[in-house]
């Protein structure tokens, strides 16, 4: 279940923001680089999806006479 895997990695990366900066809650800086380029992978991809809705709806405004 996608949606499923995605709310768990999210709770992961929000758990691991608001741990704070007591040394010992911080996780290992490899596993933070790689919660950090998930998340922004995952943005990215709904930033491509709702550009790619815009320029449809620009496209067909356009190409009315």
């Amino acid at each position: 279940m996608p949606g499923k895997d995605i709310r768990t990695k999210r709770h992961k990366v929000k758990r691991s923001a608001k741990s704070g900066y007591i040394p010992s809650s911080i996780p290992d800086p490899s596993i933070r680089v790689a919660n950090a380029a998930e998340y922004a992978a995952y943005q990215l991809g709904h930033i491509s999806q709702k550009l790619d809705k815009l320029i449809a709806a620009v496209q067909s405004v356009a190409a009315r006479p």
